[in-house]
């Protein structure tokens, strides 16, 4: 059960893809893309593998919000679903983000894709990415006007708190605050 899809720039067994889970319908897939478009194109893009790490970054981080129960995997082609009985492959344009063609899909599959939608999910994401780069700004700013050891252990306080992490004393690193709760 679910409405899978996997998004790929080419069919090859090595080709990096990303498998969706849950909202893999053309809407959805395109408003993905489109955030790629919006989110990713400034960046410096090394090759198709960080590419599509960055996008699954995207959809995981900033759509499903890193919520469990919505899977984003990124996987070699080869691994993939990709006959999945839902929406099939995406062949996605890797220097456009644009879907180039589909494959596998239901014989009795049916469009219903509306451009507004895909418009909505790509703004959704962006408005979430740009949240996360005000607080890095604030959290910067934070710091930039701390005086002494105490001021600026209370702006990491701060900055944690801003950022959604915890330190973790076992692991001796930083890591996401799963409990909305709790208060460093």
């Amino acid at each position: 059960m679910g409405d899978r899809a996997v998004i790929t720039f080419n069919e090859y067994d090595k080709a990096p893809s990303i498998y969706l889970h849950w909202e893999g319908s053309r809407e959805y897939v395109e408003g993905f893309l489109k955030a790629g478009q919006l989110c990713l194109q400034p960046l410096k893009r090394t090759n198709a593998t960080k590419l599509m790490d960055d996008l699954a970054h995207l959809i995981a981080k900033h759509y499903f919000e890193g919520k469990v129960g919505f899977t984003v995997y990124r996987q070699e082609y080869a691994k993939a679903d990709k006959d999945n009985w839902d929406n099939g492959t995406y062949i996605v344009n890797e220097k456009t983000l644009k879907i180039v063609t589909r494959k596998f899909l239901p014989k009795d599959y049916i469009d219903t894709r509306t451009e507004h939608k895909s418009g909505l999910i790509a703004q959704h994401i962006r408005e979430s990415v740009e949240a996360e780069k005000m607080k890095i700004i604030e959290a910067i700013e934070t710091l930039n006007g701390c005086q002494a050891d105490e001021e600026f252990i209370n702006a990491l306080n701060v900055i944690m708190d801003k950022c959604g992490v915890v330190y973790d004393k076992e692991q001796d690193c930083l890591v996401e605050n799963r409990d909305p709760d709790y208060k460093v």
